[in-house]
């Protein structure tokens, strides 16, 4: 064997043992197959949706060997399945779900643990609803993505009254002015469905944030068991809500309309011009059936002075980790995933998920109507409402704010109605 040939052979022979050294170290490494059951609650999802946390799924598996086991659980019977889920402690190890005056209860019961200690404020704090998601000074779940409180139009109605669709009318002044011109040309300024009174949630949560400088002052006035609803501010907007009723501002026959039978239609069909809404879904409904020339999308108009006045008020799906799972490092780094800039833009670009977090790329979003939407999130965002209150609470909301309207009791009885709902949960 000639010398250059056995260089040649025992270089060979060092690479190969090389790289089976580090084949071998990789092997090593790989961390086991980790199992996570994840809820996801909701009685409807997008095929856009499961196909981003497929990819998501997928990611999990290829970086982390983190196997994710969704599991869609329904709205119904929701509360009984948490509490068995609490007393068998198991079920899930993460759940994420719509966030409706649900996470002082979770808590209580023993459903999520607290996160601070991996989301510290200093890092995290940036996110929408970041701070709302605290009880008792400690942190239980991060904000996945956001369900904005806004204005839709149909701006082809608006042009039909005389009106120029853009720029929308910021303060109330303007919108009452708007509301008029509407109804003088023959059309329904408002869509309302408001059978159950579920107009009655959708209206109260969008503009009375506004009266409030924080969630904090709101949650110390009007939440508290020391608080009041039978607050001048809330006063006084139940009588403004009840002017635009009483000039017949809003859709013709919508008390016996409910609010599922008209929540996009009336857009799209022309038989109202503004709809109040939770998120862009009918904004894109609206883009989709009549095109970007009809469709518009707005902050619903300033009434009040508070801080939150210029805030978007906005609910969140909220992800949290369960108490016992037995794989926290692995349920952390899946909800660090959800938290990224990059997951984020995805679920925002592929699916419409508004996100919580401040650094996504707004230069991406195409559509001029959503890209104001999440810069405005990006610089100002509070708790809706009714992510902060009891489910006794907006049962005697949705209840006797009707009977406001209706002229049966006053202002103040509805709202200490809902004071009194306090006592029951």
């Amino acid at each position: 064997m000639s010398k250059k040939l056995a260089r040649c052979m025992v270089g060979f022979s060092f690479m190969l043992i090389i790289v089976l050294s580090l084949g071998s170290l990789a092997v090593a490494e790989k961390k086991p197959l980790v199992k996570l059951d994840c809820w996801q609650v909701g009685d409807a999802h997008s095929p856009a949706l499961e196909k981003v946390l497929d990819s998501f799924k997928a990611d999990m598996l290829r970086k982390y060997n983190i196997e994710l086991q969704y599991k869609w659980v329904s709205g119904e019977n929701l509360d009984e399945m948490y509490v068995t889920a609490a007393i068998a402690r198991k079920g899930y190890d993460v759940a994420w779900e719509f966030q409706g005056c649900t996470l002082a209860k979770r808590v209580k019961e023993g459903n999520f643990r607290p996160l601070d200690e991996y989301f510290p404020k200093e890092e995290y704090g940036g996110y929408a609803a970041y701070n709302d998601l605290q009880y008792d000074g400690k942190l239980y779940a991060m904000p996945f993505y956001v369900w904005p409180e806004r204005v839709v139009y149909n701006k082809g109605l608006f042009r039909k009254a005389g009106l120029a669709p853009d720029p929308f009318p910021e303060t109330w002044t303007k919108f009452v002015a708007t509301c008029a011109t509407l109804k003088a040309a023959g059309i329904d300024p408002l869509v309302y469905g408001n059978k159950g009174g579920l107009a009655n949630e959708v209206i109260f949560n969008v503009w009375t944030p506004q009266a409030f400088n924080s969630t904090e002052d709101y949650v110390k006035r009007c939440v508290s068991k020391e608080g009041t609803w039978v607050q001048p501010e809330l006063i006084r907007f139940l009588h403004m809500y009840k002017d635009l009723y009483d000039l017949g501002f809003f859709q013709k026959g919508g008390m016996s309309y409910g609010w599922e039978e008209v929540y996009q239609s009336a857009l799209i069909g022309d038989k109202a011009a503004m709809g109040i809404y939770h998120g862009p879904s009918a904004y894109l409904a609206l883009k989709e059936a009549r095109g970007e020339d009809i469709a518009g999308m707005a902050m619903a108009p300033i009434w009040a002075s508070g801080k939150q006045k210029d805030a978007v008020p906005a609910m969140c799906e909220v992800v949290g980790i369960a108490p016992w799972t037995k794989h926290l490092e692995e349920a952390v780094t899946v909800v660090k995933e959800f938290m990224s800039p990059e997951f984020q833009t995805k679920a925002l670009l592929e699916a419409n998920l508004l996100p919580s977090c401040p650094e996504v790329n707004i230069n991406l979003i195409k559509d001029p109507y959503m890209k104001d939407l999440v810069s405005r999130l990006q610089k100002k965002s509070c708790m809706s409402n009714y992510a902060l209150y009891s489910h006794a609470e907006w049962q005697a909301q949705i209840r006797y704010i009707t009977l406001f309207l209706l002229g049966e009791i006053t202002a103040e009885d509805a709202l200490a109605a809902m004071d009194a709902a306090k006592e029951i949960e």
